[in-house]
């Protein structure tokens, strides 16, 4: 036995008698409050009735309270649609960026300016590392001094000279936290060697504090001096330990010891600087006349100016020596910042230079700099001081180094758009070489494109060549999935990556839908809630430019032809989607001001109004682009389907879901008459009941001529707010399709061209199954949701009937003002199935009727509700004057 369900109705009317069931939903369970039958009445042992106590009254039950104002329906829904070509170089010739620009040296700026001048620290240093020799030259002051004094005149006093030492030892500091000032140290041992001849200076390179075995061999009266921070303001206390030790250990020995220190004296430890003679290397303060300076006690919540001066220093694309020197003796900081600068977590340090890091806390520097420029005219002098020094510093750099300065400083100048072409040509010539005989361009920009701040990106002057540059970084570093950076042209990049990429691959026709917030690609029709078509090659793009919390993201298509989602969305927002051959653009659409109701389905967005009683429902038909005509082989073809061509259709739009009724024609009618409007068509007065079929309500009007049609459609755009037109030879074709290339909107071919086509006859009413028109949505509907676009009924459109060419076609049209011709399309009950495929066309004279002529409703796009006094809905279209002509018959065959 099979197994029954779960809940049965005697487990529904428990709980509708325990009160859980509430009466709305009992009654939607198909429950009823019977009415109450009185119990038997109780009775005592005499026969005397028992009357029992009034049960209390029930309480009211509470009705939900909902807000006035309630925010309306919101569907995602394609709006836009363009085919794009491949993109064509123009302009002038090509000038890529050379190799020996590339290969420019760096450090060609202003030199470094000296710590200390030699004229201070030279005599200095002779004290600390000299010998005192006599002459024999009398001493006439000394001489002088003692005979004034009354002294004995024993020895005839002479005079002295300070020499260098023969032997002496220099500790130099290669670490890391020494880096900025190496250059100081050699421009130093350069000088000493001169002094004192190349012979008599032992150099040590240390990295922490050095052993004594490397120093065993010194004699105990050469003289030590050590270039070094001593290992101060390091996290390690080894360091600053191992050079106490060493200290102890050579002054047992005899040695003499001198230490500079490129450290403000604020930083000393006192044990350190009692075993090191210490003085500090900067030539703002004064070097010690005996042994070393003492320490001082920092004051106290001092701040480090390291920030202040890292803050000034962000645009430059690589900060040399001579650059942090400048800038922090601007600010007036000591020595020691140069050395927290080069090694600050958020930098990169290199031999040379030091770079910032792609962090967001470098984006945090520039706003603040910028904020720093705007605050006083103290502060905006500063800043200006510190951009000329960034500027002469990378006036003689490489390019790629100006470049990215000249971005950061702004505005551009000519140099620097120059460079950026010259860049962007570089690139292009890159991607069509092998890997080994590209340029270092690419990589570079790939960095700098982490760090740069959204508005140099998006800065008017250079935001097409750095969205070109992007592009090009991002093809040559072969990314399947591209993040763009925030702020970047997207479009611009997304032309160039397609320009670049060009045509090949194979084309790939897939459906978008839309399920749980997911907008997703498919190969197959029908999905969840479609969205429209669409076509790429090697590569989609997705981008917001409404939303910046969507990262703009291109992606290559790989793999099967499997579903896939393209992005997940909390709710509808406006969307870009681009490939190598077509674009789409997405839009949120609220229910409209017109709209009584609004839903999706698995067809897509539906919309209804009333007339009265009577419902009216329109599909939103997204835009796309599709091959017109029918090919050569198709059964049933006549020659004005061809030859087949592609047309595209740019805006999406409204359409009937079924032929307009003969229920919707009289409500129409009596409506706008009741009103007073217009009500005409080809000189007479519109008949509410001009069907030769007599009901019933829901099978197609019929018996309308063009001109009847229009009347009635400006009628009804007056009484709804909304432009109806008919629907042009093109966007009917479109409609019906639905994606279909074959001769019958479900994918069928017409077999039986003049008998009884099996395909057919599950789609539509044509003469092999029926004698009259049928109600409408009797047969199976496209994949839009449209019924009885086959059969049935002709349906008028807007234009005459245009001959067909191979070019591609852009939202095409024909005659408009043709007096003798209005195409009709879809074929009627009394029709072969030939003349009710989805490519046949005919045509009549816009006066003329017939009990196979019906009409469906089209209507503009429209976004946003209609304001009010606006009676087209936003549509922007005003009420044209009807044609008058005579009825007549034309080309329907």
């Amino acid at each position: 036995m099979g197994r029954g369900p779960a809940i049965g109705r005697a487990d529904l009317a428990r709980l509708w008698q325990r009160r859980v069931l509430a009466e709305p939903s009992a009654t939607l369970c198909g429950f009823a409050q019977a009415d109450s039958v009185p119990d038997s009445p109780r009775r005592t042992d005499d026969g005397s009735e028992i009357v029992s106590p009034e049960p209390p009254p029930p309480a009211p039950a509470e009705r939900p309270v909902f807000p006035k104002e309630r925010p309306k329906l919101t569907f995602l829904a394609a709006v836009r649609a363009e085919t794009l070509d491949v993109v064509t170089e123009t302009g002038p010739a090509p000038r890529p960026i050379t190799e020996e620009e590339l290969g420019r040296r760096w450090g060609g700026g202003p030199p470094l300016a000296p710590l200390i001048r030699w004229a201070r620290l030279g005599s200095w240093l002779q004290r600390r590392l000299g010998l005192v020799l006599a002459t024999g030259m009398p001493d006439l002051r000394r001489l002088v001094q003692r005979v004034a004094s009354g002294l004995p005149l024993r020895r005839l006093p002479r005079r002295s000279r300070r020499v260098w030492a023969p032997r002496a030892v220099l500790l130099w500091d290669v670490s890391q936290r020494f880096a900025p000032f190496q250059e100081d140290a050699r421009r130093l041992h350069q000088r000493l060697l001169r002094e004192g001849g190349r012979s008599w200076l032992r150099v040590v390179e240390v990295t922490r504090a050095p052993s004594l075995e490397r120093l065993a061999s010194a004699s105990p009266d050469v003289p030590i001096l050590a270039l070094s921070t001593l290992g101060l303001r390091s996290l390690d206390p080894e360091p600053a330990l191992g050079w106490r030790r060493l200290a102890t250990a050579l002054r047992f020995r005899g040695h003499t010891l001198t230490a500079l220190v490129p450290l403000e004296r604020e930083a000393w430890q006192a044990q350190l600087a009692a075993a090191w003679p210490m003085a500090e290397w900067d030539a703002a303060v004064r070097l010690p006349r005996q042994g070393g300076a003492r320490p001082l006690q920092p004051p106290p919540a001092a701040d480090e100016p390291v920030e202040r001066l890292l803050d000034l220093l962000a645009p430059a694309g690589l900060v040399q020596r001579p650059l942090l020197r400048a800038v922090r003796r601007l600010l007036r900081a000591g020595v020691g910042v140069e050395a927290l600068a080069w090694t600050h977590p958020d930098c990169t340090p290199q031999p040379d230079y030091f770079e910032f890091k792609a962090e967001p806390a470098y984006l945090e520097r520039l706003q603040r700099r910028r904020s720093l420029a705007a605050r006083s005219t103290p502060d905006r002098v500063l800043v200006e001081a510190v951009d000329a020094l960034i500027r002469a510093q990378q006036r003689a750099e490489n390019p790629l180094v100006r470049a990215e300065t000249e971005l950061l400083l702004g505005p551009a100048t000519e140099v620097l758009l120059t460079t950026l072409a010259g860049v962007v040509d570089r690139l292009r010539d890159d991607a069509a070489r092998s890997a080994a005989e590209r340029s270092l361009l690419g990589g570079w920009f790939g960095e700098f494109f982490q760090r740069a701040p959204q508005t140099v990106l998006s800065e008017k002057d250079v935001k097409e060549p750095l969205a070109q540059i992007c592009a090009l970084t991002k093809h040559l570093a072969g990314e399947k999935e591209v993040q763009w950076p925030a702020g970047l042209d997207i479009e611009e990049a997304v032309r160039e990556l397609q320009r670049i990429e060009g045509r090949e691959g194979e084309v790939r026709d897939g459906v978008l839908s839309q399920s749980g917030g997911r907008l997703i690609w498919s190969s197959v029709l029908p999905g969840p809630a479609p969205l429209g078509f669409f076509r790429s090659r090697r590569r989609w793009h997705l981008w917001s430019e409404a939303e910046p919390s969507l990262a703009p993201i291109s992606r290559r298509l790989e793999g099967d032809e499997s579903p896939r989602t393209l992005v997940q969305l909390s709710e509808p927002i406006p969307l870009k989607l681009s490939s190598e051959l077509q674009r789409l653009e997405f839009a949120p659409l609220q229910r409209p001001a017109w709209a009584r109701r609004f839903w999706q389905d698995r067809f897509g967005i539906a919309a209804e109004f009333r007339v009265g009683d009577v419902p009216f429902v329109l599909r939103w038909i997204p835009p796309g682009r599709f091959r017109m005509g029918s090919p050569a082989s198709e059964l049933g073809r006549w020659d004005d389907e061809g030859p087949s061509h592609e047309v595209g259709i740019p805006r999406g739009f409204w359409l009937g879901e079924t032929p307009v009724t003969q229920a919707q024609w009289r409500a129409g009618v009596e409506e706008t008459q009741r009103l007073g409007g217009r009500a005409k068509g080809g000189g007479r007065a519109l008949q509410s009941r001009p069907s030769s079929f007599e009901g019933p309500d829901d099978a197609p009007v019929e018996s309308v001529s063009w001109e009847d049609g229009q009347s009635f459609l400006v009628g009804l755009s007056g009484l709804i707010g909304l432009h109806f037109d008919f629907p042009s030879e093109a966007q009917w074709e479109f409609a019906c399709r639905a994606g279909s290339t074959k001769a019958f909107y479900d994918g069928s071919d017409c077999t039986q061209p003049e008998g009884d086509d099996p395909a057919l006859r599950e789609l539509g009413w044509f003469w092999a199954n029926s004698d009259r028109t049928r109600p409408v949505k009797g047969k199976a509907p496209n994949g839009w949701g449209l019924y009885d676009m086959l059969g049935n009924v002709w349906e008028w459109c807007r234009d005459a009937r245009r001959p067909y060419d191979e070019v591609p076609q852009v939202d095409p049209s024909g005659a408009l003002d043709d007096p003798d011709e209005r195409a009709i399309r879809g074929g009627s009950w009394a029709d072969r199935a030939l003349l009710c495929r989805c490519a046949f066309r005919s045509s009549c004279r816009p006066g003329f009727r017939d009990q196979g002529l019906g009409l469906r409703l089209a209507a503009g796009q429209e976004l946003q509700p209609a304001e009010p006094g606006d009676p087209q809905g936003g549509a922007g279209v005003e009420e044209r004057d009807l044609p008058r002509r005579d009825a007549g018959k034309g080309g329907r065959p």
